[in-house]
């Protein structure tokens, strides 16, 4: 037994030096590939709007129409569609693991860009009129309020709603990534967005399609 229980402690430390030497390497990552705050909540809003500016075509499930308005869900979210809000080992799993789908999918994006992207979503934020588009917009609360029977009376001019998640930049501020969902009735779909940044203006690189319905 006394031979079992040194084993046992043995193990335990081993964890938490383990686990501590990653939270100490996580930090260090953070801090060395982090953009400069100040920069990335004044760019984020640039990013969205470059976004939302080139879905708004008016051709059937496009994000909008340039006369119309856009519905915004208010709040960085990965996904409105959940039936409950994840906790937060939910939250750090689905992250993960929507990462590692990218991966496995060749995606041509950085290690710190995702890192990046990775911390950025761990929590949300409510949005702020910043946004810069052709058509007007609005927030949304809640998906909830979407699917209420008086929708189409309350926003004939709107083609569904679309959510955000907070926007993850390359050191240089030179990449973009987020996740967006855009949900129209029946239909709808979400997309990972690369966009990148040439002679000042943000434009989509790459789309990475994760549903489309």
């Amino acid at each position: 037994m006394r031979a079992v229980r040194l084993l046992a402690r043995l193990v335990i430390r081993t964890l938490i030096v383990t686990a501590a030497v990653a939270l100490v390497f996580a930090v260090l990552l953070h801090l060395l590939f982090r953009p400069d705050s100040h920069s990335a909540n004044q760019e984020q809003y640039a990013v969205y709007s470059s976004y939302i500016e080139d879905g708004l075509t008016g051709d059937s499930h496009s994000l909008g129409d340039p006369r119309g308005l856009v519905l915004i869900f208010a709040n960085t979210t990965m996904s409105t569609m959940a039936a409950e809000q994840p906790n937060k080992i939910q939250q750090v799993r689905f992250l993960a693991f929507s990462i590692a789908n990218l991966r496995r999918r060749g995606a041509s994006i950085r290690l710190p860009v995702l890192y990046n992207f990775f911390c950025s979503n761990l929590r949300s934020h409510k949005f702020e009129r910043r946004f810069v588009i052709g058509a007007r917009y609005t927030f949304l609360e809640s998906a909830a309020d979407y699917f209420k029977p008086n929708i189409q009376q309350r926003y004939p001019e709107s083609y569904g709603f679309l959510s955000l998640s907070s926007v993850a930049f390359s050191h240089d501020m030179s990449e973009a990534l987020f996740y967006a969902e855009h949900v129209c009735g029946l239909c709808g779909g979400g997309e990972f967005v690369l966009m990148k940044k040439t002679n000042g203006a943000w434009s989509v690189a790459e789309r990475y399609s994760t549903w489309v319905s």
